[in-house]
């Protein structure tokens, strides 16, 4: 961008130029999933939905996420539903690219074994 360069094809992200000049990029939620465990995460709320069980918590208000306010804010729930579901669409249709697995070298494995993590 500051060279007026195109971005490779297929490149991925957001230009940080604007922090180069004192200015602030807008938050962008972050979406993580493990097993049937999906969490949207907003600069202000967290939606976790855990086998179909939806939680929401207010993060500034209560960023131990301690209290489930789901039941009381049911249309923040509907709302980050919809986005959660709307960025898994983009993921599963390629929007986004998936980060191609390489097999671990011998060393690599051992190491990982070593620290208890296989």
């Amino acid at each position: 961008q500051l060279l007026d360069v195109e971005p490779l094809p297929g490149a991925q992200g957001r230009s940080l130029v604007p922090l180069l000049f004192g200015e602030t990029l807008p938050p962008v939620p972050s979406l993580t999933e493990h097993g049937d465990r999906r969490r949207l995460t907003t600069e202000q709320l967290s939606l976790v939905q855990d086998h179909g069980v939806a939680r929401l918590y207010d993060l500034p208000a209560d960023p131990r996420e301690e209290q489930d306010l789901a039941a009381l804010r049911p249309a923040d729930v509907a709302a980050l539903q919809a986005a959660l579901e709307e960025e898994r669409t983009r993921f599963a249709a390629g929007a986004v690219e998936k980060t191609p697995e390489r097999p671990l070298d011998p060393e690599t494995v051992e190491q990982l074994r070593a620290l208890g993590y296989l």
